[in-house]
């Protein structure tokens, strides 16, 4: 028998967020969630301030990332898995280096990173 609280390896997570980018998109950015805007971002702007480099992680179309560029930090990098997000956060611009990867295979040494976000489980850390 499965273990329904361990991920399926038959679920393709990045593929579930390819399909369904233009959701996230359009339902979540540039002011179409009110409680995201007023809750998320102020919360995700808290935790970044003061950071110089970020990591974003599941980045999406690249919104907290912006906001970390906005808040002051020197570098911001934004990972996602779908490459539709990362064109769009591409697309958006803000300052923001963004690259198509799993979080779970990042080439980066530890504890570097200053902040790290990792927003599907609205979770902030202070190291990565």
């Amino acid at each position: 028998m499965t273990d329904p609280t361990s991920p399926s390896d038959s679920l393709d997570l990045a593929g579930v967020w390819e399909q369904h980018a233009a959701w996230w998109q359009t339902g979540f950015t540039g002011g179409a969630d009110v409680e995201y805007d007023e809750q998320i971002l102020p919360m995700a702007a808290r935790h970044l301030a003061g950071a110089a480099h970020v990591l974003d992680l599941g980045c999406g179309e690249g919104q907290i990332a912006r906001l970390a560029v906005a808040g002051g930090a020197a570098q911001v990098v934004g990972v996602d898995a779908s490459d539709a997000q990362i064109r769009e956060a591409q697309s958006r611009g803000g300052g923001p280096v963004y690259a198509r990867a799993s979080a779970t295979r990042l080439p980066i040494r530890s504890g570097w990173w200053r902040r790290c976000l990792e927003r599907y489980l609205e979770t902030f850390t202070t190291r990565c």
